[in-house]
């Protein structure tokens, strides 16, 4: 294998390498940032089934 040869695969795998390592940090991110979204919308179902709770006390 010529040193042109083996130079433009070792760039190829250079490239897969961060190509792989940017897609991780952008997925870890997103998944970070739905949690946080879906916290609040946790605390919302959490007030609803209060305010159900004290309805069904009320009733019976």
């Amino acid at each position: 294998m010529s040193v042109e040869l083996s130079a433009i695969v070792f760039c190829a795998v250079g490239f897969v390498i961060i190509l792989g390592g940017i897609i991780f940090a952008g997925l870890t991110w997103f998944l970070r940032r739905m949690e946080a979204r879906f916290e609040k919308v946790y605390q919302r179902f959490d007030q609803l089934e209060q305010r159900f709770d004290e309805w069904d006390e009320k009733v019976a």
